[in-house]
């Protein structure tokens, strides 16, 4: 218990009411949470991160809780956690045109300026493919050249005329590569376009 209480003094002040509720409330019990701390990781660049697992239990001799449990290091998992937050939040409202489809080409997700731009609701749009965006007047041999890198797993970029919904015609810069795993396999594309109309 009392060298539980010594974190107080390592933890940033924002996180010691987590601390507290989840060490030192009056109830049997297990936890388990993630607190930040006031040290710096100068090798991470980054503030260190905790996660602490245990439990309390009463003990009629002492008539106490005891706490015991076990604090581990989850600094860079916490740092990456933070730049994936950052990145989507970037991608997410980003002005320019983002879509990003499985290996199948079905579009999975899109960002707001797709749906400005198309004119289409996310709803209308995932589930469907990119061709939903082409015309009677989209240059075939475009669309040839776009199927032929898909294929092949090619980054590239193109020129393309496409439609909105409404019927408005826009024509996009698009770049396009495919999206590997961890594993070295693809799993899907993903598609940057600019409105270069």
């Amino acid at each position: 218990h009392h060298r539980f209480k010594e974190l107080n003094y390592i933890i940033d002040e924002d996180y010691r009411h987590i601390l507290n509720e989840n060490l030192y409330n009056n109830t049997e019990g297990n936890f388990n949470f993630e607190v930040k701390t006031s040290i710096y990781d100068s090798s991470q660049d980054f503030y260190k991160w905790l996660f602490i697992s245990g439990n309390r239990k009463y003990d009629e001799q002492s008539k106490d809780f005891q706490v015991s449990g076990i604090i581990q290091l989850i600094t860079q998992q916490k740092k990456s956690q933070a730049e994936v937050n950052k990145l989507s939040h970037a991608v997410r409202d980003s002005s320019t045109s983002i879509i990003i489809t499985d290996i199948n080409r079905k579009i999975i997700w899109v960002n707001d300026s797709v749906t400005k731009m198309t004119g289409y609701t996310r709803e209308e749009i995932i589930g469907n493919t990119p061709k939903m965006f082409q015309y009677a007047g989209t240059d075939r041999s475009t669309i040839e050249t776009i199927k032929s890198n898909l294929r092949n797993l090619k980054k590239f970029r193109v020129e393309i005329e496409n439609q909105s919904k409404s019927g408005q015609t826009y024509w996009l810069e698009l770049y396009i590569q495919p999206i590997i795993n961890e594993i070295g396999k693809p799993e899907g594309y993903m598609a940057i376009e600019i409105d270069i109309s």
